[in-house]
């Protein structure tokens, strides 16, 4: 059994190397980038004999393992699967990108609140960084001035571009408003050179299909 314990600010590009080019440590590298001194705070390592075999990285609200094969038991593992877009190409997309105060609307759209917790605020400033760096974004399409779907790319590493967020307003639903945004994040992924993905639940899996993503494997 590992010994797992926080990473110490100096470990900071190590975390780089180790999860800057597989399909599950896109999942934490626009916050590890974008993120401020206190990121250690987010990220577990697994050692043994002094060497990192895995990490594990804290949202807040679900741990992901991003390095390595072993996950310590006291914490629950996120059952997500992974899907992978594998075309070269995408339909275009009349969903338009996101700035400002509009990424504040995408997190109160997906809560369903007027005002945004303090995990989205900081969420929020996290992804206006990865927005500025080129590792982020977020679409949407707005009626009547209120945005009513979203989807975004949440993060991007040397390889893979990580789709998240995709939502769309129970009133609104059944218009292909979701696809249309979850299309405008692939094609900005593609342009980059990289690999789009996302995680879903599994019931989830066909619904993704059909916007062109394979299974490559569990979380």
């Amino acid at each position: 059994m590992l010994n797992f314990r926080k990473a110490q600010s100096r470990e900071k590009e190590l975390i780089k190397t180790l999860t800057g080019s597989t399909p599950e440590g896109v999942i934490c590298f626009t916050f590890l980038v974008s993120s401020g001194r206190d990121f250690y705070e987010s990220f577990l390592f697994g050692e043994e004999n002094n060497e990192v075999k895995s990490i594990i990285f804290d949202t807040g609200d679900e741990y992901f393992l991003v390095y390595g094969e072993d996950f310590p038991e006291l914490f629950t593992r996120c059952e997500k699967t992974i899907m992978i877009y594998e075309k070269k190409e995408a339909p275009q997309s009349s969903a338009k990108a996101l700035e400002g105060r509009d990424i504040q609307e995408m997190y109160k759209l997906i809560s369903g609140k007027n005002m945004l917790s303090f995990d989205d605020e900081r969420r929020y400033v996290l992804r206006l960084r990865g927005v500025n760096a080129g590792l982020a974004a977020v679409f949407g399409i707005k009626k009547e001035g209120k945005l009513v779907s979203c989807a975004s790319v949440s993060s991007m590493n040397e390889n893979y571009g990580l789709v998240a967020d995709v939502y769309t307003d129970i009133q609104e639903r059944g218009r292909g408003l979701a696809a249309d945004c979850l299309t405008a994040g692939v094609n900005f992924i593609l342009e980059k050179g990289k690999i789009p993905l996302l995680l879903c639940d599994g019931e989830m899996c066909p619904y993704y299909e059909k916007a062109g993503f394979t299974v490559y494997g569990k979380m």
